[in-house]
């Protein structure tokens, strides 16, 4: 597994962690990092 595809891996994790937090605000402000990180 190359580093790229780990990251991208560790990132779904995080988001799908996010998901169960979406009624907290800061959950969003990473949700908007994570898509600055992506691009």
């Amino acid at each position: 597994m190359d580093t790229k595809h780990k990251k991208r891996v560790l990132l779904l994790i995080e988001m799908a962690t996010l998901y169960d937090e979406m009624d907290n605000p800061s959950g969003w402000k990473c949700v908007g990092k994570g898509g600055d990180f992506l691009l």
